[in-house]
């Protein structure tokens, strides 16, 4: 489900970064809130639920550390892709560089033995 909520951000960031009018770029930024607070809040519930307990603090420490921190890195890129490309360059690639990391999660990890 954490999955389904990232997917409809990419969609959602998509249909805003190419949307031919304003209410159309706003109605995409309402789902692509929605969608990124889905996919936040299960993921965050994931990994306090298959976390140990004696770990737990530490885990959610660094999930907060590099969602916060990755936060920051990623609006300077940002910027600095949006003055050198435009805005819509830049929020499709970003779109479509979420949806290439989504479809290397649903690979398994491991090969079946």
């Amino acid at each position: 489900m954490a999955l389904a909520g990232a997917s409809g951000l990419c969609a959602a960031l998509l249909g805003f970064a190419h949307a031919p009018t304003l209410l159309l770029g706003l109605v995409a930024l309402v789902v692509a809130g929605a969608a990124g607070g889905l996919a936040g809040t299960l993921a965050t519930t994931l990994l306090q639920l298959r976390a140990p307990d004696r770990l737990r603090g530490r885990v959610m420490a660094l999930r907060y550390l590099t969602s916060a921190g990755l936060a920051y890195a990623g609006g300077l890129l940002a910027g600095g892709l949006t003055g050198a490309l435009g805005p819509v360059v830049t929020v499709t690639g970003g779109a479509l560089a979420l949806a290439a990391g989504l479809a290397l999660l649903r690979r398994p990890l491991h090969a079946a033995a």
